[in-house]
């Protein structure tokens, strides 16, 4: 699908890197399949992978502009974005904002209840127990 909508991982992918100042190409192609692209699908597809990119860096602003902005569109990827804001959200201690999210997916979004319920019993595994 990343393909199709003309992000490829060849040639200007060899440019991208954490130490290379060269990234600003690939941002550039992200953002132009984002704003240009015909397809709400590709659009879409276009944020996720690009939030999940971002998030990947720990860019957390950027990346919760990506999901955000998915989450509030009826998209099929939409439910998926708003899990990854969740985790965005817990993974700068904002628990409660997370929580409030991964509520808001559950609510919109019955069918993701179980993932909803999988991610929030591993944020109890990762919390030390002070009792």
């Amino acid at each position: 699908q990343l393909n199709l909508s003309g992000i490829t991982d060849a040639p200007l992918a060899f440019c991208y890197g954490p130490d290379r100042e060269d990234i600003i190409i690939v941002d550039t192609l992200f953002n132009w399949t984002i704003e240009n692209t015909t397809s709400s699908i590709d659009r879409s597809l276009a944020r996720l992978g690009y939030g999940f990119d971002q998030h990947y860096k720990r860019n957390f602003t950027k990346a919760e502009k990506h999901y955000s902005a998915l989450l509030q569109e009826d998209s099929y990827f939409s439910p998926v974005a708003g899990l990854y804001l969740a985790r965005c959200k817990k993974a700068q201690d904002k628990t409660a904002e997370a929580d409030s999210i991964l509520e808001q997916v559950r609510a919109k979004y019955p069918g993701y209840g179980s993932a909803v319920a999988e991610l929030k019993e591993s944020w109890k595994k990762d919390t030390p127990n002070i009792n």
